[in-house]
């Protein structure tokens, strides 16, 4: 009897166990297969692709930071960073009965705003201190000077004119020895007193 309750206590687990594994095997198929690529919100998701990749351009002002695609039963994320304006999913999802990879049925592409740039603040720049220039003084060449020839003075001499003695004319004959006898008296009488005009202021 104790054989028989064994045996039967050994078939009801089996059967318990078989039943236990199918029920779990069941589920996580079925929930592969309802598990889908999120869509709403910063994702946008993009249905009935059925191939084998797919590329993406996201909106103008938008950068793709993340992406997910469905091939078969997998789910496939990845991370973007830096994000990008356009990307290509490409299916890694192998079938081994078809001996080829899975084609996408749908992915989604998660939106971000670009990062905002930070601002820079100037660096400050020292000025370069100059070195004075130092001058050579330029030797200036002493102009050498001409002497002006000076030109003596000229000293004007006045001649003093002396009156000549006046002869009276003698009358009578212009020519003849009694005519030279009479101015050669008349010349001796002018000296005379001549002569004795200045003797006199002498002695005065």
């Amino acid at each position: 009897m104790f054989k028989i309750f064994t045996r039967t206590t050994h078939i009801t687990l089996l059967a318990l166990a078989i039943v236990l594994v199918s029920a779990f095997g069941f589920t996580a198929i079925a929930s592969a297969q309802g598990d889908v690529c999120p869509s709403g919100g910063s994702w946008v998701k993009v249905e009935g692709i059925n191939a084998q990749s797919y590329t993406y351009t996201a909106p103008s002002g938008k950068l793709i930071v993340e992406t997910c695609y469905k091939a078969g039963t997998t789910l496939v994320y990845n991370v973007i960073n830096p994000g990008v304006s356009s990307i290509t999913v490409t299916s890694t999802v192998w079938n081994p009965t078809e001996n080829n990879y899975q084609n996408i049925s749908h992915a989604s592409f998660r939106l971000a705003d670009p990062p905002t740039p930070t601002p820079t603040q100037p660096t400050p720049t020292q000025p370069t201190p100059t070195q004075p220039t130092p001058t050579q003084p330029t030797p200036t060449q002493p102009t050498p000077t001409q002497p002006t020839p000076t030109q003596p003075p000229v000293i004007q001499v006045t001649p003093q004119s002396t009156p000549a003695p006046v002869i009276a004319p003698a009358t009578g004959s212009p020519s003849g020895p009694g005519t030279l006898i009479t101015a050669a008296s008349s010349v001796l009488g002018l000296s005379g007193i001549s002569l004795g005009i200045w003797l006199k202021r002498r002695k005065m």
